[in-house]
């Protein structure tokens, strides 16, 4: 098999998983809008394109760190786990950044998709803290290993998201 096939191959089936979780997520967007119809009020579809963009991205981070496949029933005490709960002495360079744009846009979505929220760098700490822990813990539970490095790395992106939605929010005007 040519490396180009492996390459066609592979982002094929990345783009096949990426309309799986877009379906739901853009019909959950719509029923928003729908919701906002019943009710008498205005549409909302920027409001509603930034929700399903965040619906989009928590499907596909559930997805990208294993919480789809919690094999509980499965569970077994033969499986040993090996946390790293000293940070960056096992840290591969690669895992870092990607650990680090895995959480960016949650970041970066949060303040426009909740915009009535008086987001602030304590809330964004506070969420960036307690959503990798969150998602280290579930991960356990898909014999994966806990790592700090990745709470750590995944802080850092969601901070640096929030950072790159205040910077565009400054040097953008504001649509009345």
């Amino acid at each position: 098999m040519s490396i180009s096939t492996i390459i066609i191959t592979d982002l094929s089936f990345t783009l096949f998983r990426l309309s799986f979780y877009a379906l739901p997520a853009l019909l959950f967007a719509a029923l928003y809008l729908l919701v906002l119809r019943v009710k008498n009020r205005k549409w909302a579809l920027r409001k509603a394109f930034w929700l399903f963009l965040f619906l989009l991205y928590l499907l596909i981070l559930a997805d990208l760190t294993g919480l789809f496949f919690l094999p509980i029933s499965e569970w077994s005490t033969d499986y040993i786990l090996t946390p790293n709960f000293f940070p960056l002495v096992h840290a591969n360079l690669a895992q870092l950044a990607l650990n680090l744009l895995l959480m960016l846009p949650f970041g970066f979505l949060l303040p426009l998709v909740f915009p009535k929220t008086k987001w602030n760098f304590s809330k964004i700490l506070l969420l960036g803290i307690c959503v990798p822990l969150l998602i280290e813990m579930l991960q356990i539970f898909c014999r994966r290993s806990w790592d700090i490095d990745d709470v750590l790395m995944n802080l850092c992106g969601t901070l640096l998201g929030y950072g790159i939605f205040r910077l565009l929010h400054k040097i953008t005007p504001a649509k009345h």
